[in-house]
């Protein structure tokens, strides 16, 4: 394993860089800049890096609790470029979705439901053949996510996410059954944001490649994690696990000269790269570090929605969830971040636990989608775990005779671990209107990096953390090389 460091309070190191937070977005960034020569330190609150991406173990379970599954299409496959960039694809075994259901879809209270098949076109056939009425409009929106597929990728940065028109209009635009356009809208649960605030190239950048093949690793998120882990031992990043940044050290010609943490121990650097959520850095560096404008901006991004979530075994398995995902929408509108959700009437989203041994197969996932804004229900753990357990035994009649045991999680788990105050599963939001942090900052040798800066999810984080380090390392030097991996 690689060092924690603990230094005495008098201990100054000297890094070409320091890496603050180690999500995915952290590690990426650090592995990229030691790849390229650079002395690099890596801090992280936790006592382990990416502790949303690499989940937990319960009594021989690994649940996900920050990576379920991926996407790609057959000429753009961002994740597999970065991975066969850093030499570490290889490693990793994919288990693919079933083709003919990747994500079971449900309407609460209705007897409606759907598969999503792999390949648009088995979507477009599927879809034809449930709403023929709708036929014409069905083809030409997925041809539009198609060509937007072959076209764009996460990593491409230069690409705007908050501009029009958003996928409502295009929804409104080929569609006028109300049915058909809440089901098109339900891997909004993928980004966090609402159809009508939501970019359609946004949305088909991110939902176009899951319709396109979806698959998981075999070991799931933690199985990465541990390949970041001996890559980040073998560019010999120093980790500072277990640390807390106070402080970001500004001199008076506004230029980065270290970062202290709070056991005092201070690494001096001339580049710090933060990759948290971009509210607390206003808390790490010196009131007149930014504008007031720019204080006020970040302060007042709105946020991702969070989750409330039970984790469990059944005897057996449930219904759906081998090689595909369960997603429950309610019946009276489909919003996943609306003001008045609860943990009866948010969108539900259900997927299967890992089994470390062959002996206890039955695990499942199970989160529902809640306003970051709206961190607690009223009433105990206890009684918020047995409301999620009787939304599970409405969704799946087969679950309370088979629960074994079951344990939950709240918005505050997420932030917890995420250190996201409101415990935003995505950060800020990417909306029409809204315009994130740029990875540049008017420090130099500030930058960001991660969701709130990039885009949401695993592979978003990761393209945040490329554009950044590119910033940094020089980005012919640094596309030129992944171009070559894609």
């Amino acid at each position: 394993m690689a060092p924690t460091h603990v230094f005495s309070c008098d201990t100054t190191m000297h890094y070409d860089a320091v890496v603050i937070g180690a999500g995915i977005s952290g590690i990426t960034v650090a592995l990229m800049l030691a790849k390229y020569g650079q002395r690099v330190a890596l801090v992280e609150k936790h006592h382990q890096i990416a502790p949303i991406v690499r989940g937990f173990t319960r009594k021989h379970h690994h649940f996900d609790t920050g990576f379920h599954y991926a996407g790609r299409c057959p000429n753009n496959d961002p994740l597999g470029a970065l991975l066969r960039y850093f030499s570490i694809a290889g490693k990793l075994q994919i288990e693919p979705y079933h083709a003919d259901c990747f994500d079971h879809v449900k309407i609460q209270n209705t007897p409606f439901t759907f598969d999503f098949p792999l390949g648009i076109p088995a979507i477009v056939q599927r879809l034809g053949e449930r709403f023929p009425h709708e036929t014409e409009g069905i083809r030409h929106y997925l041809a539009q996510i198609q060509r937007v597929c072959e076209q764009f990728s996460l990593v491409d940065y230069s690409i705007p996410l908050n501009q029009r028109p958003s996928l409502q209009e295009i929804l409104k635009e080929h569609f006028s059954d109300p049915l058909l356009i809440k089901l098109l809208s339900a891997h909004s649960l993928l980004y966090g944001t609402e159809p009508d605030e939501t970019s359609f190239l946004f949305h088909a950048m991110v939902v176009g490649p899951y319709y396109q093949e979806a698959y998981t690793f075999k070991g799931g998120g933690k199985a990465l994690v541990d390949l970041l882990q001996e890559k980040l031992e073998q560019l010999q990043v120093d980790q500072y696990l277990g640390s807390e940044v106070s402080t970001i050290e500004i001199d008076s010609s506004r230029r980065v000269t270290a970062v202290t943490l709070a056991n005092q121990t201070t690494l001096r650097t001339s580049c710090a790269v933060y990759c948290g959520h971009p509210k607390a850095l206003l808390q790490m560096v010196p009131p007149s570090t930014f504008r007031p404008a720019y204080g006020e901006r970040v302060a007042n991004l709105e946020e991702t929605p969070s989750a409330y979530a039970l984790y469990g075994v059944t005897r057996t398995p449930l219904e759906c969830l081998h090689a595909s995902n369960v997603i429950v929408l309610p019946e009276e509108r489909a919003e996943v971040t609306a003001s008045n959700s609860t943990i009866t009437s948010g969108v539900m989203y259900v997927t299967k636990g890992r089994a470390a041994d062959t002996t206890a197969p039955n695990g499942f996932s199970f989160f529902t989608l809640f306003p970051a804004s709206k961190i607690e229900e009223s009433g105990s753990k206890a009684e918020i775990t047995e409301r999620m357990k009787l939304r599970m035994a409405q969704t799946f009649p087969q679950f309370e005779q088979n629960l074994v045991w079951a344990e939950s999680a709240s918005p505050k788990t997420f932030a917890r671990y995420s250190y996201a105050s409101p415990g935003s599963l995505y950060g800020a939001k990417h909306c029409i209107g809204q315009t994130n942090p740029h990875p540049l900052t008017r420090v130099p040798g500030l930058l960001l990096a991660g969701q709130s800066v990039g885009a949401p999810g695993l592979i978003g984080a990761m393209a945040s953390a490329v554009h950044t380090a590119a910033l940094i390392i020089g980005q012919k030097t640094v596309y030129s090389e992944l171009s070559s991996c894609l």
